[in-house]
């Protein structure tokens, strides 16, 4: 069985190497999407003979359009068995490669596969802050799945997926599913995916600080006064234990009208990183010596090509961006995802 993997970062650097050693036995090949990091971390390739590490040439291409160039010009589509899209702070429910073989084995009739969040937090005592997760993190999720889920793919039954929304959703080929009136066949996951949304407390600061007000709360849950009051905590470095696992079980939480309760003993210990420490040091080291990238391009740099793709109306909707991708992208021998 042939796994791909395509995973995009953006300076989280604090979850890059637990992220690598993790996953890295489970997958055939790994592909990691830099969009435009403070870090040049392509300075990580010929690091792992199956782990490949892009950069994106301007600060506006999103998850889609990189990730429909990765599955396009390298060859993704036709050469695998599944198709993983996952963010830099989410976790496969496998330890080894056979039970992670065995449960696709057990969604192999179906077009997708999908996993809903279960949300977890690093915690730490009081004053202490370590800035990656490491074997003896502990780490510790939340006892119900999110409602907020992420799609895997089956090449063979739908080679030609369109991710939507950080691949919360997608669309499937238009004349299968449109043209023949067949709907897609989705299969849901007993396994959940597992996310880590915050590394520390001050890290969960930082997000807060970095997001504007009203955007943040909506990804928690619909300015609820509960979530007002905390924000006001967390922006006064005043959030305690309770606070973070409140944030964490509700956030980005979908069609939900009222707060999950929440607090830190709904959190279960997880094991997570146990055994993977020789490796998690490994990425740190190399991490390390990547090249601090000192400026980033415009958002305005090639403004005019960006609505080719990014902008124009097309027949048959977003379905032809694939067309628009192949025409107007490329990837450079330097491994970097730009305009042609």
């Amino acid at each position: 069985m042939n796994i791909k993997l395509i995973c995009h970062v953006k300076n989280s650097f604090e979850y890059l190497p637990s992220f690598l050693a993790y996953h890295e036995d489970l997958f055939d090949e790994i592909h990691i999407i830099d969009q435009c990091s403070d870090k040049d971390l392509r300075g990580l390739n010929n690091k792992n003979s199956h782990i490949f590490f892009y950069k994106t040439a301007y600060s506006f291409f999103n998850a889609m359009i990189a990730t429909t160039a990765i599955l396009e010009f390298k060859n993704i589509r036709h050469n695998s068995d599944f198709i993983f899209i996952l963010d830099i702070d989410e976790f496969l429910p496998f330890a080894q490669r056979t039970s992670f073989e065995h449960f696709l084995k057990e969604h192999n009739k179906n077009d997708a596969i999908r996993f809903q969040w279960c949300n977890g937090l690093h915690f730490l005592p009081e004053g202490k802050e370590d800035f990656f997760l490491h074997e003896s993190s502990d780490v510790r999720f939340f006892n119900k799945k999110s409602t907020t889920s992420k799609l895997a793919y089956n090449s063979h039954k739908t080679p030609w997926f369109l991710p939507l929304h950080g691949n919360h959703n997608a669309k499937f080929h238009f004349a299968k599913f449109a043209l023949l009136r067949k709907r897609s066949q989705i299969s849901e996951s007993y396994l959940p995916l597992y996310h880590i949304p915050f590394t520390s407390k001050k890290n969960l600061i930082e997000k807060v600080k970095n997001f504007d007000k009203d955007e943040f709360l909506e990804k928690i849950i619909n300015r609820h006064q509960i979530t007002k009051n905390i924000f006001q905590r967390l922006t006064n470095n005043e959030a305690t234990e309770d606070d973070l696992s409140f944030f964490a079980a509700n956030y980005r939480t979908i069609g939900r009208e009222e707060v999950i309760e929440a607090h830190a003993g709904h959190f279960q210990k997880k094991m997570f990183f146990q055994g993977l420490q020789e490796k998690i040091s490994h990425w740190i080291s190399h991490l390390n010596e990547c090249t601090e990238v000192k400026t980033h391009p415009s958002p305005d740099t090639h403004k005019d090509q960006a609505l080719k793709v990014l902008g124009k109306k097309t027949v048959g909707g977003r379905f032809f961006l694939y067309q628009l991708i192949k025409k107007n992208i490329f990837i450079d021998v330097e491994n970097v995802i730009r305009f042609k």
